[in-house]
C-alpha cells in the first residue's frame, strides 16, 4: 500500500511541477507580449490583502505538515503560497497591447469600454468581469493613456463594423 501511495504522490508532484513550469512560461510570454508601458496607475489593489492572507495561511499549513513529516503536502503548500504571493505583488499597468493585470495580459479586444470618471480615474470594463476596474492615473500619464485608449478602442470599433 505504501508503494502505491508514494507512486501516486510522485505522480501528483510531477503533474504539479509541469503545471507550475507551464504557468511560469505563460507569465513570461505575456510579459513580453504586453508592449510598451503607457501608464502606471496609483494606489493599491484591495484584493492584494486577501492573497497575502492566503499566503500566511498556507505557510502555517506548510509548517504543520513539515512538523508532522508530510513532506509532499508541505511542498505543495509552499509552492501554492509562492503562486499566491506572485499574484499579490503583480501590478496593474496600461500597456500598448492591453491591460497588464496581476501577471496576465488582457488584450484590448477583451476590453469592452473605458470611461473617465472624476479626477484622473479611468474605469475599464472587461468582458466577462462583473464590475469595472477603476484605476487612478497620474496627471502626467493621463494624456498618453487617453490617446492610447481612444486609438485602441476606435480601431476595435472599426474592425467590428
Amino acid at each position: 500500500m505504501t508503494d502505491f501511495r508514494s507512486i501516486v504522490s510522485l505522480a501528483g508532484l510531477s503533474i504539479g511541477a509541469i503545471g507550475a513550469i507551464w504557468m511560469l512560461f505563460q507569465c513570461w510570454r505575456a510579459f513580453y507580449a504586453r508592449g510598451k508601458v503607457m501608464g502606471t496607475p496609483q494606489g493599491t489593489n484591495s484584493s492584494r490583502y486577501i492573497f497575502l492572507f492566503v499566503v500566511a495561511l498556507l505557510w502555517l499549513f506548510a509548517l504543520e505538515f513539515a512538523f508532522s513529516g508530510q513532506w509532499i503536502r508541505c511542498l505543495f503548500s509552499v509552492v501554492t503560497s509562492l503562486f499566491f504571493l506572485l499574484i499579490s505583488i503583480g501590478s496593474v499597468l496600461i500597456c500598448e497591447n492591453g491591460l497588464w493585470l496581476q501577471w496576465n495580459l488582457v488584450p484590448w479586444k477583451k476590453i469592452e469600454c473605458c470611461v473617465w470618471r472624476e479626477g484622473n480615474v479611468l474605469a475599464i470594463r472587461i468582458r466577462k468581469y462583473r464590475r469595472d476596474i477603476e484605476l487612478t492615473i497620474p496627471s502626467e500619464d493621463r494624456e498618453a493613456v487617453a490617446s492610447l485608449v481612444s486609438e485602441k478602442l476606435s480601431v476595435l470599433a472599426a474592425d467590428i463594423d
